[in-house]
């Protein structure tokens, strides 16, 4: 496999092939995310709120119950995700071979690092990730936020491969 990610169906199972540095850019994002999940949730945060939505938007009551009744799960099937993500995803690089339901976890934590991290990053479903980098290299080609648009890029190509060699079940 490539230096990149390429998630392909094996048997039973998907593989990819993660280069050390590339391992490392996904280790770090997803441990962050875990990071910020370990803690009690802040609706004050637009990306935690972007998580976690009201179930509820006409009424505050009832978005406060739901959310008392259902918070804690979703928070700690959350935190598995990412578990399973870091637990199967080697530090220096190398080959991962996941299980559905271990594919299913990979899902779930790239796509909340990606709701947290496009939340914060101010992307919409209207924005085109290739335009933005492009602009923040000419603003400033050393900006945190030109990294963070490329780190999210990656991460929405290894969501995309994985989804397809899934689909390919």
């Amino acid at each position: 496999m490539g230096s990149g990610t390429l998630f392909v169906r094996d048997g039973d199972a998907v593989v990819g092939s993660f280069a050390p540095e590339y391992a490392a850019v996904v280790r770090g994002l997803v441990s962050q995310a875990g990071s910020v999940l370990a803690h009690p949730v802040d609706r004050r945060d637009p990306g935690i709120a972007r998580l976690f939505p009201d179930a509820y938007r006409e009424s505050a009551d009832d978005a406060d119950e739901f959310r008392r009744l259902t918070e804690s799960e979703l928070r700690t099937g959350k935190i598995e995700s990412v578990d399973t993500l870091l637990a199967t995803l080697p530090e220096d690089g190398g080959d991962v071979r996941l299980d559905p339901e271990q594919a299913s976890a990979w899902l779930r934590a790239l796509n909340d690092v990606r709701l947290l991290m496009g939340t914060r990053l101010d992307l919409t479903d209207d924005t085109d990730i290739t335009t933005e980098v492009d602009d923040e290299i000419l603003r400033d080609p050393q900006s945190h936020r030109l990294a963070e648009l490329v780190a999210y890029g990656y991460l929405t190509e290894v969501q995309e491969s994985l989804v397809l060699a899934l689909a390919a079940w």
